[in-house]
């Protein structure tokens, strides 16, 4: 697997990490192959996510379920669609939502919820994410990667990132907070000196 293939199978697996309660199966992949191959680009030493495995082993399913639920469903959840960072009257289906639809079809990016919600959901995000630089080596222009980084994720990222650390109950979702921080400085980092995962 080169490292393009990587960044997009790594970031796929953030995608589902943030959409979709976590699963038994799901875990025991992450424990057992997954978490062990995570590049040294975004997890140098590998440190973060043993620190993660490490949690799914001692703290088990049922506690990162509850971390998962409290952080992303529960009444005092942190909010993870970009409206409750970045909407004042924090709309769900509000301008940016749109202008995000509009993305994804220009760009030819099916998007199928699990349920009927809107589409500004961090996992979904990254999904798109993971198909934009799919579709980049099929020399796909990088002003499209930068529009989706720019435009529609940095506004609220960070903060997402940063309310994760302050309200996450388990290193699990720690270490994937901190994890996805760095792939996606690592995406700028490479767009800026247009040496894209070369």
């Amino acid at each position: 697997m080169n490292i393009h293939e990587e960044i997009v199978s790594n970031i796929r697996v953030l995608s589902k990490i943030f959409y979709s309660p976590p699963n038994k199966i799901f875990l025991d992949e992450l424990e057992n192959e997954v978490l062990d191959k995570w590049p040294d680009y975004v997890d140098p030493c590998n440190i973060i996510s043993q620190a993660m495995k490490k949690s799914i082993q001692t703290e088990g399913d049922e506690k990162v379920l509850l971390d998962f639920t409290s952080l992303f469903i529960g009444s005092r959840h942190i909010g993870s669609w970009r409206s409750a960072y970045t909407d004042k009257n924090k709309l769900l289906v509000g301008q940016n939502a749109h202008q995000f639809k509009a993305y994804c079809i220009k760009n030819d990016i099916h998007i199928d919820l699990t349920i009927n919600e809107p589409n500004e959901y961090i996992g979904v995000f990254l999904y798109v994410l993971s198909e934009i630089l799919d579709k980049a080596r099929q020399n796909i222009s990088l002003q499209q990667l930068t529009i989706l980084l720019e435009q529609h994720m940095n506004p609220w990222l960070k903060l997402f990132i940063t309310q994760i650390e302050d309200n996450a109950n388990t290193e699990y979702f720690l270490g994937a907070a901190t994890l996805l921080e760095n792939l996606i400085d690592y995406l700028e980092n490479k767009i800026s000196n247009t040496k894209l995962l070369n």
